[in-house]
């Protein structure tokens, strides 16, 4: 039930008129689902795993720059700012910190998304680029 009420205030936070994406960026709007992780180091690919029954995902509303995600037990959101291929989130994100059996993914998500710097999109797949530990890379959900 406070899972429910959560995901209603982020989805009415999302509705609030904010920044918005510049036009040439329409194509981050969406839901986006985590399918991989790149260690930024040794290029290593870590592929989200199967046996997780909920996904990592972000959504870029239609109209505002906010950024909303939600992870396996977490959940979040924050302004950005998206400027050419630039992504940045200047005030951070704000986040639950819930612990649960995988946890260790919202942390993946959550850290290297919040020190994002660019992305690049190649027909449904995003990847963000991060100065943390790892590079994001997501499908578009349809």
């Amino acid at each position: 039930m406070k899972m429910n009420i959560l995901l209603l205030l982020i989805l009415f936070l999302t509705t609030l008129g904010c920044k918005k994406i510049d036009q040439d960026n329409t194509s981050l709007k969406g839901v986006w689902i985590l399918t991989s992780i790149q260690n930024i180091k040794t290029k290593q690919m870590l592929n989200y795993p199967d046996s997780i029954p909920h996904k990592e995902t972000i959504t870029f509303n239609d109209s505002t720059s906010i950024l909303s995600y939600a992870g396996t037990c977490n959940y979040g959101w924050g302004i950005c700012s998206v400027k050419g291929n630039s992504l940045t989130f200047p005030n951070g994100i704000s986040s639950s910190k819930l612990f649960c059996t995988y946890y260790v993914w919202d942390e993946y998500l959550y850290y290297n998304l919040i020190t994002a710097f660019e992305y690049t999109i190649n027909s449904n797949q995003l990847e963000i680029k991060s100065s943390g530990t790892f590079n994001l890379l997501f499908e578009k959900k349809p």
